[in-house]
């Protein structure tokens, strides 16, 4: 296969026709889930590094441009405790136990070259905290050398102690390898967070060992459960984790003979650990990745596919302890499986950069159970480059590149073969310099945005939309990040706040240019454009400039709650009911239903759901892609995505809610149901409402008003008990309940009028 064909085809543009959107953005209205209610750029805006990598020792300027110019935060190393351990001895009473004094020696001594040798990196050390992970190999027991000796197999003093020895490394580790050092008082870097016990244990352990015995997941789990009581014996204050799943594939056949069908995967793996371990862990990790190319298929988890993960994870550990345990993503983008054997290049750059800000937004959903995310670019990572006349791997997942890499001037982009330069090692010249590659444009495009979540509506799954009003600043940002494989046509629709304080808007854009390269655009503007141009698997963030800043003065308030059971099985027009308890209702708002499916592909994946007695639709466009491509490869050849609708919020009680939901065939399972309710402390009308709703010179329509337009007064025929007028900044400027409304004091312009306080009844009228 020719691989460079291969990479060009699949970033090539389709000009299509454009689909439309509507977007509403209410700056006036504060959107708070679990407490959160800002824009946490420590928590996701982040780089796969602490002050102590030492990549960035030979470009610091690159480093400072990250943490400071476009203020990104240090998320996660991997590599300081594997160091530490090969350079420790073992206990000499204790065989497979590292000498206790020996780890306090080797960490003292990484902390005083960290404070000699990297001052250049002190002032911006604690610029976010810290996930660290012990690897595979030399913590997992199995005789696997550490340098001097190998972790012991035997168990603890009980017989589920499996991994004491590895689990009193790293507690000591801890302790001792970073500054404040309570032995010995020595100074250094600042101490991680979170702790994952094994990174991706099953990958290496037991999916693909190579030849080597497979560990039982027995021993995984059973070692999670050890490193959290070793840790948590020395560092009370610990954040320990797992079981840092490299391939969540919970919808997949089991491995055990028995147990080959839907979810097998699931119960092995995830639920035997909720159920053995949850208890133990303070989170949950997990790693997520679109395949854009694997043996010539697309599996892409952005979108209905990574919320169907969450939700089936969060539903059980709610049923099974209570609540949802917080989430730890310390590793997301894109695999590159089939571009492995290409050197670097701006366009396969792109399949990380389109992962990265999709999967984002959609972690952004869920800002009171997400601790941390890490988009997943090392540094240089040079630890795979080849020496002269040995063909070698160059590593693709980087943030600098040799500058040598380069394409040629004068390549056709993808199809140039720019031909990685050979060295006499893999080890770089002392004056080598480098560049960013093109992941740098995701760091530049969200360098700006803060402030104040406010609440957003699409009319499109798979256009994911977020906004955040900067107070201190005057500014607001309106992010959209497209799924679609088409343009879009986004029309805006701002409410909550006067148009005519916006001083200027600047719209940014990362998208692939017509020359297979990631493109980012940034324009200026002296008005708001009332439609923009969105283009395929996009990203644009609309900076606006005000005079006078909105006034978040009204909320909505974001609840989910899981139903009382999960995972049933799907038997052919055989109802299955779900109860969500537990509800509470205000005044107004809107509410949402999910649905998980697991099911085969090309069975029926959209059902007749009733809510509390009355049918509500359900959209068969769906958050993310069909997953077809899944259809070629055997045991894979499921649908694993979420359904989300709509659901009437007069519709819902206070309490206990019924949800029953019925398939025409057999096969599969619904994997999770819950609903997300907003509470708005004011009515909020959608402008999709407003356009679904009848015309007002429609005889069907029950209500109508009349002269249309009109100069001083507006008449209403039909049944109601009262009504709103709002202008197009959704605020309130009537209200009442007779038949006729005196609206000469109103200003020339369009209005809305509502009916009975419900979205459902919206009618709009100009005055003269």
């Amino acid at each position: 296969m020719n691989l460079k064909i291969t990479l060009f085809t699949f970033l090539c543009l389709s000009f299509s026709a454009f689909a439309q959107v509507e977007v509403d953005v209410n700056f006036d209205l504060r959107h708070v889930v679990g407490g959160q209610d800002t824009f946490d750029r420590e928590k996701f805006i982040v780089i796969h590094a602490d002050a102590t990598e030492n990549d960035y020792n030979v470009e610091l300027g690159k480093l400072d441009s990250l943490l400071t110019r476009y203020d990104a935060h240090y998320g996660r190393e991997a590599g300081r405790m594997r160091f530490l351990a090969s350079q420790v001895s073992e206990d000499p009473s204790r065989p497979g136990f590292a000498n206790p004094s020996s780890i306090t020696s080797a960490g003292n001594q990484l902390n005083t070259n960290y404070n000699l040798f990297q001052p250049g990196k002190h002032a911006t050390q604690n610029k976010g905290r810290v996930i660290t992970a012990a690897q595979d190999r030399p913590f997992f027991p199995d005789g696997t050398s550490a340098g001097n000796f190998a972790f012991s197999q035997a168990d603890g003093p009980a017989d589920d102690d499996f991994g004491t020895a590895t689990g009193e490394f790293m507690a000591l580790f801890l302790r001792d390898g970073y500054g404040d050092n309570p032995t010995s008082g020595a100074d250094g870097p600042p101490r991680p967070t979170w702790i994952e016990v094994i990174n991706e244990p099953f990958f290496p352990l037991v999916d693909f060992t190579q030849g080597a015995p497979a560990a039982s997941t027995e021993e995984i789990f059973e070692l999670h459960r050890t490193v959290a009581k070793e840790i948590k014996a020395v560092n009370p204050d610990a954040l320990v984790g797992g079981f840092t799943n490299a391939f969540p594939d919970l919808q997949f056949f089991g491995k055990d003979a028995g147990n080959q069908q839907l979810f097998g995967q699931w119960e092995e793996r995830w639920k035997r650990f909720i159920d053995e371990v949850g208890e133990d862990m303070d989170f949950y990790s997990i790693h997520l990745y679109d395949f854009p190319s694997i043996q010539g298929s697309e599996i892409l988890r952005k979108g209905g596919n990574i919320e169907a993960t969450l939700d089936m994870i969060e539903h059980y550990n709610t049923i099974q302890w209570g609540s949802v345990k917080p989430w730890v993503i310390s590793e997301y983008g894109s695999q590159l499986n089939d571009f492995f054997g290409q050197n670097w290049s701006p366009g396969r750059d792109w399949f990380m950069l389109r992962a990265f800000s999709s999967m984002m937004m959609q972690f952004m959903e869920r800002p009171d159970v997400i601790e941390k995310t890490v988009p997943f670019v090392l540094a240089r990572a040079e630890f795979l480059y080849a020496g002269a006349g040995v063909p070698g791997f160059v590593y693709p997942w980087r943030m600098m590149r040799r500058a040598e890499e380069a394409p040629a001037p004068t390549g056709g982009g993808l199809t140039q073969a720019n031909l990685f330069p050979a060295f006499p090692n893999f080890t770089a010249p002392v004056d080598q310099e480098y560049d960013f590659t093109e992941i740098i444009k995701f760091y530049e495009l969200w360098a700006d945005v803060n402030g104040t979540r406010v609440d957003t509506k699409s009319t499109d799954l798979d256009l994911m939309v977020d906004a955040y009003v900067d107070i201190p600043n005057s500014k607001a940002y309106l992010i959209l990040n497209s799924l679609d494989e088409t343009d879009l046509t986004v029309n805006l629709n701002e409410k909550g706040v006067d148009l005519a304080n916006v001083t200027g808007v600047n719209i940014k854009q990362l998208f692939l240019g017509a020359d297979g390269n990631p493109t980012l655009t940034s324009e200026d503007f002296t008005a708001v454009p009332a439609t923009v141009t969105l283009r395929e698997e996009a990203n644009m963030i609309i900076e606006y400039s005000f005079d006078q800043t909105p006034v978040v003065d009204e909320t909505s308030t974001e609840q989910k709650i899981y139903a009382t059971t999960y995972n049933q099985n799907i038997v052919a027009n055989q109802p299955i009911t779900f109860t969500i308890p537990g509800v509470s209702l205000g005044t107004q708002g809107e509410a949402v239903l999910r649905l998980g499916i697991g099911r085969l592909i090309n069975t029926q994946l959209i059902p007749v759901v009733t809510v509390n007695g009355t049918q509500v639709s359900i959209p068969a466009d769906y958050r993310g892609d069909t997953q077809d491509d899944r259809v070629n490869r055997g045991d894979q050849n499921i649908f694993f995505g979420m359904l989300e609708a709509d659901v009437p919020y007069n519709l819902l009680n206070a309490g206990d809610n019924t949800v029953v939901v019925t398939f025409p065939d057999n096969g599969g399972a619904i994997s999770s149901c819950a609903l997300q309710t907003f509470d708005f402390t004011r009515e909020v009308i959608r402008t999709s409402d407003i356009l679904s709703t009848p015309d007002i010179d429609n005889p069907e329509s029950k209500i109508s008003v009349y002269p249309n337009p009109t100069n001083n007064q507006l008449h209403i025929s039909g049944k109601f008990d009262n009504w709103k007028i709002y202008n197009v900044l959704g605020f309130t400027v009537k209200e009442g309940e007779g038949a006729a409304i005196n609206v000469t004091d109103l200003a020339t312009g369009l209005y809305y009028v509502s009916f009975d306080n419900t979205a459902n009844k919206v009618l709009k009228f100009m005055k003269n």
